[in-house]
């Protein structure tokens, strides 16, 4: 008899609050739905916090390149060595040699 009771109770709970387990269905499948965005989100986050530690990476390589370069030009005579090679000037006291290239007819 006792089993009918809690059966009947049971019967009245569920007819008398339709609503309030509609509405727990619906707000797990809501929370669920936010669970999974939430999900994909952090991942697309993740990646793109890796890609920017790999462009965070190269750009600090780069710029210890750079650098060195600088570095490298702060020298006096480096610069008067380009200056020499690449402009073709000549400092006082030195003598500018120039090489042209001879073009000979062949006789065929």
């Amino acid at each position: 008899m006792q089993k009918i009771t809690w059966h009947k109770h049971l019967e009245e709970i569920v007819v008398n609050s339709w609503w309030l387990i509609l509405f727990m269905l619906i707000g797990g499948f809501v929370y669920d739905r936010a669970i999974h965005e939430l999900q994909r989100e952090e991942l697309r986050l993740q990646k793109r916090v890796s890609e920017l530690q790999e462009k965070i990476f190269l750009a600090e390589e780069k710029q210890k390149e750079l650098r060195l370069h600088i570095q490298y030009w702060d020298n006096p005579a480096v610069i008067e060595s380009a200056l020499i090679c690449r402009l073709g000037l000549i400092p006082k006291g030195y003598t500018k040699v120039c090489f042209s290239s001879i073009k000979t007819k062949s006789m065929d």
